[in-house]
């Protein structure tokens, strides 16, 4: 009897034990979340006041820089950036002439990370206004409405990437093309086998060409799930030569249109 007492006692001791470690446990984390909430609203809050004013970025000074003679006339996309942050540091705002919207460019990974965490579910990603135009304006009778994820933004966006994430984030699709894409990295590797100096094992400056092709190589395997051979056997072919030169066109002229001075 005395033994069925304790045995019982120690079993109702023990629940009650671990009734009160879990909720203690429960008020902690609790208490620790809202104490991290609050330090990062304070911290917010104290970067928003000490912040400066927008028109404090620097820019260069008038349109004239981006004129013939100017210093930044025709720089191509990467030596631009790259001397604007020599010559304006990890920040600067291009104002924006002739109706078009400001543009800040910045090489600092915090100002990214700010941005990416307060963007929202909708984001505003400005550019490609001339794809928008081409897709709504233009050619409104073969797209349809149908705008696709790059020139989206806002509403649109979340939709369209709501209804392709499923098949996109998943790492097991991975597996579905994962021996085309190692083919194609192996026909790349020999290509550059074929063509660097032996002596110096430097690739020529046409490489560029090379890199084009294989990325394309490597797109249409996952969205044509076919090689189109631009590396190798069908270098020459020429619907294959088409699509390569109008995409590439694509970029150069598009940099142009989106970009240059209207």
């Amino acid at each position: 009897m005395t033994g069925n007492i304790l045995l019982s006692h120690n079993k109702w001791h023990k629940i009650v034990l671990n009734q009160t470690i879990r909720k203690t446990y429960q008020f902690r984390l609790q208490s620790t979340a809202t104490i991290a909430a609050t330090t990062q609203t304070n911290s917010f809050k104290q970067e928003w006041e000490n912040a400066r004013p927008y028109e404090d970025i620097p820019s260069p000074s008038g349109l004239l820089s981006f004129l013939p003679g100017g210093k930044y006339y025709k720089l191509d996309p990467t030596k631009l950036m790259l001397t604007l942050k020599k010559d304006m540091g990890n920040i600067t705002r291009l104002n924006g002439y002739f109706g078009r919207k400001d543009v800040v460019i910045t090489h600092n990974v915090d100002d990214f990370i700010a941005v990416l965490r307060n963007e929202g579910i909708w984001p505003i990603r400005p550019g490609l206004d001339a794809l928008k135009y081409h897709r709504n304006v233009y050619r409104a009778d073969f797209f349809q409405g149908v705008e696709g994820i790059i020139s989206t933004e806002g509403e649109k966006w979340a939709t369209f990437r709501s209804a392709v994430n499923p098949v996109l984030m998943q790492p097991k699709n991975v597996r579905l093309y994962m021996h085309k894409m190692s083919q194609v990295n192996k026909e790349f590797v020999e290509r550059i086998r074929q063509i660097r100096d032996p002596k110096t094992l430097e690739v020529p400056a046409s490489f560029e060409d090379e890199m084009n092709r294989w990325t394309l190589e490597s797109i249409s395997v996952v969205a044509l799930d076919k090689q189109l051979g631009l590396l190798n056997k069908n270098r020459g072919d020429p619907l294959a030569k088409e699509l390569f030169l109008a995409i590439t066109g694509f970029f150069k002229y598009g940099m142009e249109v989106e970009y240059s001075l209207p």
